[in-house]
């Protein structure tokens, strides 16, 4: 038995309406939108989620995301309660907290350079040029076990 539950999500879909950006009295961005999971089986319905998103990672969807876009969300299910004000009713929904998220359109889909750029990941990596390994007597190369880090 472990200690503790894991509530982790991983959802890939297209944005179903455009993003609601907004900023609350504290000065924090939240991003709302839907997305929309086709299945592969033709005699299955697509399921909807309500996904919300906070500080960079919101202003990221705000910013390059858009109705329609490709999205692979890592993220957790939260439920929201509320007591209704007309009928005061309790009532509740189940949405994703955005952890995670990757465009995955091609860059002239996106309406920015593209990549299917991930939020926290350079527009350009860089490349670290390593030193060619040493080749010894017929072309093998040198194994000095000085050299190995176990």
């Amino acid at each position: 038995m472990s200690a503790f539950d894991i509530n982790q999500l991983v959802l890939q879909g297209r944005l179903t309406r455009e993003p609601e950006q907004r900023t609350t009295a504290q000065g924090m961005t939240v991003t709302s939108f839907g997305v929309a999971n086709n299945p592969r089986g033709k005699d299955e319905k697509a399921s909807f989620f309500d996904c919300t998103a906070f500080k960079q990672k919101a202003e990221f969807i705000g910013t390059y995301a858009r109705k329609g876009s490709h999205v692979l969300i890592v993220g957790s299910i939260k439920q929201e309660t509320w007591t209704d004000k007309n009928t005061g009713a309790n009532r509740s929904k189940v949405g994703v907290l955005v952890n995670d998220i990757k465009l995955l359109d091609p860059p002239n889909k996106q309406g920015n350079d593209g990549q299917g750029q991930a939020y926290g990941q350079p527009q350009q990596q860089t490349t670290y040029n390593q030193p060619k390994p040493q080749q010894g007597a017929a072309g093998f190369m040198d194994n000095n076990d000085m050299d190995i880090p176990f």
